[in-house]
This record gives structure tokens, sequence and C-alpha cells, in this order.
């Protein structure tokens, strides 16, 4: 039993400061590890977040584009302002 204790003070604190540094040093490689998952979480996330965005501009741009085409095809006539006019005073007409 006596050969595991230390034979000299020299001995003892070089074995403690060891002992620290490992601590240290596993502590190190923990908190790196930690870092490494929290990033690439983050990334993933990132990359689901780009992709919701290119998905609502190309939502965005088809939707602008239907419309434009839509109001191409159907353009103001004087019987859409008549018909219009129309169904405004029937509204009207109804709800007295």
């Amino acid at each position: 039993m006596s050969s595991l204790l230390p034979t000299s003070e020299t001995e003892s604190h070089g074995s403690t400061r060891s002992l620290v540094e490992n601590d240290t040093e596993l502590q190190l490689q923990w908190a790196q590890k930690k870092t490494g998952q929290a990033e690439r979480l983050l990334e993933d996330q990132l990359q689901l977040l780009q992709k919701q965005l290119e998905e609502e501009a190309r939502v965005h741009e088809e939707s602008e584009k239907f419309l434009r085409n839509r109001q191409e095809v159907t353009p103001p006539t004087r019987l859409n302002a008549v018909f219009s006019e129309a169904v405004v005073h029937e509204f009207s007409v109804n709800r007295v």
C-alpha cells in the first residue's frame, strides 16, 4: 500500500497538477463537443429557414405573375364598369 502513496512532496504536487490538467482537458473537449453540436443545429435551422424563404419568394413571384397575366387577359372595359356599378347599386338598394 505504501507504493501507491507519493514518496515526496514534489511527486504529490506533480500528480495533482497532472489530474488538474487532465480534468481541464476533458472539460475543454466536452465544451468543444457541445459547441460543435450547437453549431450543427444552428446550421440546420439556417438551411431550413433559407429553404422556407426561397419557397416564399417563389410563391410570391408566381402570385404576382398570375395576377399580372389575369389583368392583361381581362382589361377593364366599359361593360365591366357598368356591371360593377349595377352590382354596387343593387347592393346598396338591398341594404336599405
